[in-house]
Parts: C-alpha cells; sequence; structure tokens
C-alpha cells in the first residue's frame, strides 16, 4: 500500500513538472512559430525547405528530453 502511494506521487510531480514547463515555454514557442510561418509564407523554394527544417526542429524542441 505505502508503494502505491509514493509511485502517484512520483507520477503527480512529473506531470507538474511537464505542466510547469509547458508553461514557461509556450508563450515563446508561439512567438517563434508565427515568425516561422510567417517566414515560410514569403520565401521562395530554397528558403521554404530551411524554414521548414527549422520549424521541425522548434515542434521537437517542445518535447522534453527530446534531441533534434
Amino acid at each position: 500500500m505505502n508503494l502505491m502511494y509514493i509511485m502517484a506521487l512520483a507520477a503527480c510531480l512529473l506531470v507538474g513538472v511537464l505542466i510547469v514547463f509547458l508553461v514557461i515555454r509556450l508563450p515563446e514557442f508561439k512567438r517563434e512559430l508565427w515568425y516561422i510561418n510567417m517566414e515560410i509564407e514569403r520565401s521562395d523554394e530554397e528558403e521554404k525547405l530551411l524554414w521548414k527544417k527549422k520549424k521541425r526542429k522548434l515542434l521537437l524542441s517542445l518535447i522534453p528530453f527530446v534531441k533534434y
């Protein structure tokens, strides 16, 4: 019974840390995503590939513990 409480507490802490991470990171992420999407719209084909690569890296950076 005691082990279940410890596991529940660890799960709650993990969820709490993920929520804090998202709250801190989300505004900056939205600004960067808006800028990259704007650049994708107004660039030519060669530059679009570069901006799409940056967008992919940005999306992957939102996932904790993932390196691109």
